[in-house]
């Protein structure tokens, strides 16, 4: 059963962001609490994940935060995830939107710290990961593509890296859809546009036959369930009476939302969807549109996944993600197979 719900605490709230003049800038104090570090809007021309890290902006947590602590941070935010520092600034973990989706699922109680979470089996980015996870302020756009591309499965499969300089400050936590948005930047050049070669969403996307279904009529806890045994981070959602009709999609935003919210694993996904004003109409892409036009839409809508349709139809035919994207630009060979429409 799901704790009461309590009203956020003044402590959750963003702070002003630190100027290089403001005092007392170490360690301790910048990452004492929980915080979101507002980005800077700079040049868009980003070529190194230095250009890119922070600039939508950051979320670190101290270990005794607690989850629902972070996940209220990561929902106010828009991060998908928050690194995880010790009382010194030491980073000793990540917390994602998978953690939240395996906590709420497991229905961990809201109270439990990042500390306790990180040391448990459900823990996705534990802190011995990290090293694996880091890229420096100079790593290239598409050697970082790469990176996030061989940590795509696997128990500890991830869509982010750690970006950390020498002194091991954390920068921030680039997901794929950071990715997305450097590939919307105008004046990226040449490179990128090479490594995409023109491709579709159809050559990259995910076919529907291969993705978990449920119907509307389905709670929250069966949904969540179909996205942890597919290790998939959407589940398709069906009209209760007619499963070839997709009514939307439930995402591990959505599971965040619903745990920072206190919402029962057994609410009925038509009711969730119905009150969060969830539409599919914002996620359609077609599938025979360049990938740079479905990256365009996702950080328009701000959102990792898009469904797709076939097209001039309303018939989906699969899922495109940012991770899809991100695999693409780190994938040199860029060998497709075009999936049946």
């Amino acid at each position: 059963m799901a704790p009461t719900r309590k009203q956020p605490s003044s402590a959750l709230l963003p702070e002003p962001p630190r100027t290089s003049e403001s005092p007392n800038d170490e360690f301790p104090q910048r990452y004492g609490r929980p915080t979101f570090h507002p980005a800077a809007f700079e040049d868009p021309s980003c070529a190194t994940v230095g250009d890119i890290a922070g600039k939508h902006g950051k979320v670190i947590c101290r270990g005794d935060t607690t989850l629902r602590e972070a996940a209220a941070l990561l929902v106010a935010t828009g991060r998908t995830a928050a690194a995880v520092v010790d009382g010194a600034g030491a980073m000793v973990g990540a917390f994602t939107e998978n953690d939240v989706l395996r906590a709420y699922r497991g229905e961990t109680p809201w109270e439990c710290s990042l500390d306790e979470w990180l040391r448990s089996d459900g823990a996705r980015l534990p802190g011995f990961i990290m090293r694996t996870l880091t890229v420096d302020l100079a790593t290239g756009l598409l050697e970082a593509a790469a990176r996030m591309r061989t940590m795509a499965s696997g128990d500890f499969a991830s869509r982010h890296l750690v970006v950390r300089d020498p002194s091991e400050v954390v920068h921030g936590i680039l997901s794929s859809l950071d990715i997305a948005r450097a590939v919307c930047s105008t004046s990226f050049g040449p490179e990128v546009a090479g490594r995409l070669g023109g491709s579709t969403v159809a050559q990259v996307m995910k076919p529907r036959g291969v993705l978990p279904l449920c119907r509307d009529s389905a709670t929250m806890e069966e949904a969540l369930g179909h996205m942890l045994s597919c290790r998939q981070n959407c589940v398709l959602v069906s009209d209760a009476e007619d499963t070839s009709t997709l009514v939307g999609v439930v995402t591990t935003r959505d599971a965040l939302m619903a745990f920072s919210e206190g919402i029962p694993l057994n609410v009925l996904v038509g009711h969730w969807m119905f009150c969060f004003g969830s539409s599919v109409d914002p996620r359609v892409v077609e599938a025979d549109v360049p990938l740079e036009a479905a990256a365009a839409k996702m950080c328009h809508s701000a959102v990792h996944h898009l469904v797709v349709v076939a097209p001039r139809s309303s018939d989906v035919v699969g899922i495109i993600s940012s991770s899809d994207l991100a695999q693409v630009l780190g994938s040199p060979e860029r060998l497709f197979t075009e999936c049946a429409l």
